[in-house]
């Protein structure tokens, strides 16, 4: 038999603790990555359906002043609350943390709308402090009236 030097106890252990370490720490890259693209990705998609609304809300003086042109004009003010009314019967307060709708803006027969919120990143504390609150994420969707004369 062969004797066997004492110093070299423990090694092996050593190197699992290293390597589940490093497993730990993919799974949590992963798994909040993946929380913030369904963020956006669900963020993106209520932008989109705020926007679709909001392009509905035609500007009912240009309609029955004769003054709309090829395309029917977005009225500001009622794409705005459509865009609060969405909001509201969505509930997306309550499904994003630190939801807020940043800008609704209309020119011509096109609203475009913009929604910011934070993805919660379960993991986040132990990738940034920065991210302990949830990672910055903001969606913007366009959507031009159906309506024509």
């Amino acid at each position: 038999m062969i004797p066997r030097d004492r110093r070299d106890d423990g090694q092996v252990t050593i190197v699992v603790i290293g390597f589940a370490m490093i497993v730990l720490l993919l799974f949590a890259v992963v798994v909040s990555g993946s929380r913030v693209f369904l963020g956006q990705r669900d963020l993106a998609a209520a932008a989109d359906s705020a926007a679709a609304s909001a392009a509905q809300a035609v500007s009912e003086p240009a309609v029955y002043g004769g003054d709309t042109g090829a395309e029917l004009p977005i009225d500001p003010a009622a794409a705005q609350a459509r865009v609060a009314e969405y909001v509201a019967l969505a509930g997306l307060a309550g499904h994003f943390d630190g939801f807020s709708v940043v800008a609704v803006s209309v020119t011509g027969a096109t609203v475009s709308v913009t929604f910011t919120a934070r993805a919660p990143m379960p993991y986040g504390g132990m990738l940034s402090d920065e991210w302990e609150g949830g990672y910055p994420i903001t969606a913007t969707a366009t959507a031009h009236s159906p309506f024509t004369t």
